[in-house]
């Protein structure tokens, strides 16, 4: 199922900034873990979770208006 929503716009490039950043630590943290290199890991895994911490924040605190349910906006 999808499900399109629509963010007021400075909220939704908060959002996209928020998701960039969280693929960009699940990313290396996936590197860092086939190097095992442990400091690094520990320094990505809070990076990680405080980017999806901020996407939950972003998504919990702005009313959202739903735009379509599996189909085109």
């Amino acid at each position: 199922m999808t499900i399109q929503i629509v963010l007021p716009g400075k909220v939704q490039v908060q959002l996209e900034t928020a998701i960039r950043h969280y693929r960009n630590a699940a990313a290396a943290l996936g590197e860092a873990v086939q190097s095992e290199a442990w400091d690094r890991i520990y320094a990505l895994q809070s990076n990680r979770d405080l980017q999806a911490h901020t996407i939950a924040l972003i998504v919990n605190g702005t009313p959202i208006s739903f735009v379509a349910e599996g189909g085109q906006a």
